[in-house]
């Protein structure tokens, strides 16, 4: 407990310093001023812009640039002329008002050794041959140059594995920047000339060219827990190699329940509170011995709570998203997390049949009988993860992204993003509001008389307490006090407590009663919340949810 108390302690300042460490006019500060959202995101991907409906405003999109620098399958090849796939991709993710970020993700799939031994072992062979080096090179030049022609921020997230393995595999002992082998200049590259041949060369050089051809693109650095390098280790060898502008990690590219099912690296799969707090621990001290900002990359989005989840292929459960994102802002990991020095959240599977956001399976809405550890909330989406980020996602920026102060007021934001989002006004009318008004007081009497005791809180001192409800009546809502009852009078019970009476044993197989907690929800303001509620509804009755969903003008 104390180290979480000490954590939302310091959420004020370091959440407002997070951007104001970074020098002024640096790249970094023409991101967005709140904490990031983000998912992997192919080109052609309509989840983002579907996903507005529900109040999301993605922040980043991401997309790896693969193949092997030298194969037939080399990511130029992908649209012609050749490197017209990345140009798409980046002004297509302007038009969604995201951030394009691009995972370059080379040299293990480039030959000669590709798929030829452990990924050490054909990183080594690959970063060891001149051929290929000067392959490397040429293929990452036109990337920064298709870079440079979309004139606008972009991402650039660097050998997310590679930079791992120089620092704990024994292929490249001893694990120091400027002692691991890679050719630069023995390339003949004409870009590298002065740089020499080791990783810390090689970290130079890649900074260099992004100056030298694409200065607006941000280059990011990935550092991985998987091994548990010291984190002295980790600043000692990044100072060696070149001026980055932002820090990757990855809590975890895969699905808890996928690992298990998979057998995958099972041992320690779930994490718990305790796995959270020290990587953000870790996180913070890598943040602070850098300065660089921190982005968590490739998040896996299973869930525990929709019943699609059902740990089968494209279905598995994970808690990390629930982690950051279930009950915002009551929930603090994110504001503790920024504390700690990261700015966003990218959300995506790291495997085949991990569980995506999107309906990958083609299975359509989804609900079967929940598995052991899942909540069993039904959906009304077709999604794989039940349609859990995209709601969780919209609630997030429904309610207000958490927002950092740049110190350069004047500072450019890449891809403007829309105005912070604001829930869409309802006004719910007198007659639709004065019927449900009814259906809850007739609700509230059922509950009592079954002996269920719907509770409520209100405020009748200086405190909010809990009460028990006896019966209801048009004027009136009878509590009970130290065992006696006590009318009170409707116009001293908010809407969001009536909004709880609502929800008080409410079955999601009652459609009568989502539609009530919805048309409650909308006269509150909770428009995000009531949409899920009048979705829930549909699955039982569909005209009526559409009825109820046309009066109340969504």
């Amino acid at each position: 407990m104390k180290t979480r108390f000490l954590w939302v302690s310091l959420v004020v300042v370091s959440a407002v310093h997070v951007f104001a460490q970074a020098e002024s006019g640096s790249r970094v500060e023409k991101l967005r001023p709140h904490f990031m959202l983000g998912v992997g995101s192919a080109p052609g991907d309509g989840w983002i812009e579907e996903t507005r409906k529900n109040g999301c405003r993605w922040d980043v999109r991401y997309q790896y640039i693969c193949g092997g620098v030298n194969t037939p399958s080399n990511w130029k090849t992908w649209n012609q002329p050749a490197g017209a796939f990345l140009s798409l991709y980046l002004n297509e993710s302007e038009k969604m008002g995201c951030i394009p970020c691009v995972t370059y993700y080379q040299l293990l799939q480039s030959l000669p050794a590709a798929g030829k031994g452990a990924e050490d072992v054909v990183n080594k062979t690959n970063g060891e041959n001149g051929a290929t080096m000067k392959a490397y090179f040429d293929d990452y030049k036109v990337l920064l140059q298709k870079c440079s022609e979309f004139g606008k921020p972009v991402i650039v997230h660097h050998e997310p594995d590679l930079w791992g393995y120089f620092l704990i595999s024994q292929q490249f002992a001893p694990n120091e920047a400027d002692k691991v082998k890679v050719i630069v200049k023995s390339s003949g590259h004409p870009d590298v000339a002065e740089f020499e041949d080791t990783a810390a060369g090689f970290g130079k050089a890649i900074v260099a060219m992004r100056d030298k051809y694409a200065p607006q693109v941000l280059l990011a650095w990935h550092a991985s827990k998987w091994g548990n390098p010291d984190v002295n280790k980790f600043v000692a060898f990044l100072k060696q190699c070149g001026k980055w502008d932002l820090l990757f990690t990855d809590p975890s590219d895969r699905d808890s329940a996928w690992k298990i099912a998979k057998n995958y690296h099972a041992g320690g799969a779930w994490w718990t509170d305790a796995d959270f707090n020290s990587f953000r621990d870790w996180s913070a001290e890598l943040h602070k011995a850098t300065k660089l900002p921190l982005m968590a990359w490739q998040i896996p989005m299973g869930n525990t709570v929709f019943a699609s989840c059902n740990n089968t292929d494209g279905h598995y459960m994970d808690n990390r998203p629930e982690y950051w994102l279930e009950n915002y802002p009551q929930n603090t990991h994110i504001a503790e997390y920024a504390a700690a020095g990261y700015i966003g959240l990218l959300f995506g599977g790291g495997a085949g049949a991990c569980t995506n956001c999107r309906d990958v399976y083609k299975d359509g809405v989804t609900n079967p009988e929940p598995v052991k550890g899942n909540k069993g909330e039904k959906s009304a989406w077709p999604d794989d993860d039940g349609g859990y980020l995209r709601l969780r996602g919209g609630n997030y920026y429904t309610k207000g992204p958490l927002l950092f102060k740049q110190q350069n007021k004047a500072a450019v934001v890449a891809a403007p993003a829309p105005k912070p989002v604001e829930a869409p006004k309802i006004t719910v009318n007198e007659k639709l509001l004065a019927e449900y008004q009814g259906k809850l007081i007739q609700r509230v009497n059922e509950l009592a008389k079954a002996g269920k005791k719907p509770s409520v809180f209100l405020r009748l001192t200086d405190k909010q307490e809990k009460f028990n409800v006896r019966s209801a009546d048009e004027k009136e809502l009878t509590i009970e006090v130290q065992g006696n009852p006590m009318p009170v009078s409707w116009k001293k019970i908010e809407m969001r407590d009536r909004v709880a009476l609502a929800k008080a044993n409410a079955s999601e197989e009652d459609a009568e009663a989502m539609m009530l907690v919805a048309v409650l929800l909308c006269a509150d303001g909770d428009v995000s919340a009531a949409q899920e509620f009048l979705a829930k509804a549909a699955l039982k009755d569909a005209d009526k949810a559409a009825a109820v969903k046309t009066a109340l003008g969504l």
